[in-house]
């Protein structure tokens, strides 16, 4: 009799400790899950203003770390706070291409592997919003398209030429049909610039 007590009071704090760790993984989890609103607490966390050139490098490198371990979502939500844009539009033309060979590759992955998730319908409305937004902001897009074409050429042809060819090979028969509007609205606003 006295066994099975040893045994059930073991048992008992085994659960206990079994559910404590569970509930500190649960917690440490989602207080490691990066988000939009960490990845902005780092930039005004660390500026760069009056950095030396390696400081500046070694902080770009840890604000690239963290937006690629942003889920997709978390991304978005970051890119229409609009606190990335005006800290990239500050930095220097060669800091503006190592920023952005360090997150291009996952965000383009990321973006293909939502458009392919997505059902016809919500690709249909992402389109919509996407070319409304487009259509709104177009001497906007082209002015950011010529700007980008005239300060680094090279790194814009990359993007273009990077983003064509996830699109080709990444992007899903089906995603491919439903996103063909923003694709050939994205071209004409980048063959302006071009000519």
């Amino acid at each position: 009799m006295r066994s099975r007590k040893v045994i059930g009071w073991w048992a008992g704090l085994a659960l206990v400790l079994i559910w404590t760790m569970a509930i500190g993984a649960m917690r440490l989890a989602r207080a490691s899950r990066m988000t939009a609103e960490k990845v902005v607490a780092l930039m005004q966390a660390e500026p760069l203003e009056g950095k030396p050139p390696e400081e500046r490098l070694r902080r770009l490198d840890r604000l690239a770390d963290r937006i690629n371990r942003l889920p997709f979502e978390e991304r978005q939500r970051l890119r229409m706070k609009g606190d990335l844009r005006a800290y990239f539009e500050e930095l220097p033309v060669e800091e503006r291409r190592h920023f952005i060979e360090r997150t291009m590759p996952s965000g383009l992955r990321q973006m293909t592997e939502a458009f392919n998730r997505m059902s016809r319908e919500e690709r249909r409305r992402l389109v919509e919003r996407a070319l409304e937004d487009l259509r709104r902001e177009s001497a906007r897009a082209r002015q950011d398209a010529e700007r980008a074409w005239r300060e680094d050429p090279e790194l814009t042809q990359r993007l273009v030429d990077e983003g064509m060819k996830v699109y080709l090979t990444e992007t899903s028969a089906e995603a491919k049909i439903d996103l063909q509007p923003l694709i050939e609205q994205m071209q004409a606003i980048l063959r302006g610039p071009m000519r």
